[in-house]
């Protein structure tokens, strides 16, 4: 049993891909860092309803505040 609830995903845009398809076979909640905007745009393609979790790598801390209403938490684990 998987004890998160949502997963940041920072990786390239092929490893990306497999992790967020992982996470969300798990039915997890996942919020996906690229790194530009090309990359973005590759992810949005691939990953459909993911129009709102993907965000640029600078802007992530921001982003998930936003979304989860300050209540947030980012940490490397």
């Amino acid at each position: 049993m998987c004890v998160f609830q949502c997963v940041l995903v920072v990786a390239g845009v092929t490893e990306g891909l497999a992790a967020v398809r992982v996470a969300q076979h798990h039915a997890h909640t996942v919020y996906m860092a690229v790194y530009s905007e090309a990359a973005r745009t590759t992810v949005l393609h691939h990953c459909e309803g993911m129009e709102g979790w993907v965000f640029l790598s600078q802007d992530v801390l921001g982003e998930v505040l936003r979304k989860t209403d300050g209540q947030g938490e980012v940490s490397a684990s």
